[in-house]
């Protein structure tokens, strides 16, 4: 899949005999959700943290990652306020990766997700 958003200008998904998204890879995620991570590689192992709207996506030893939305909570206020309460060796904003975007945008389309 990470050749499709770095080769593509447009996708086309259909399912159920019908399109679902044609269009740029931006639109289909602005269609599906504004969601975006924070990983983070924290300089010990002791991690909590709570704040409305952001939530814990997974833990790996020292490697947290948070899902956010940044129309509600921007990434710079969201990383300030990681960054006063725990030693931070580093961290990365991304967008969820296409298939899990493809797979929502699925359950959309059936009815799973309302």
């Amino acid at each position: 899949m990470d050749d499709i958003e770095a080769l593509c200008d447009r996708i086309i998904i259909i399912g159920g005999g019908e399109i679902l998204c044609d269009g740029t890879l931006s639109a289909l995620r602005s269609q599906v959700s504004s969601r975006r991570y924070l990983r983070i590689d924290l300089a010990n192992d002791n991690f909590f943290f709570e704040q409305e709207g952001v939530s814990i996506i997974s833990k790996e030893g020292r490697t947290v990652t948070l899902a956010f939305d940044p129309t509600k909570l921007s990434a710079a206020s969201l990383i300030s306020q990681v960054t006063s309460q725990h030693e931070v060796e580093d961290l990365f904003v991304e967008n969820p990766p296409i298939e899990e975007i493809v797979a929502e945008l699925y359950a959309i389309s059936a009815g799973i997700i309302p």
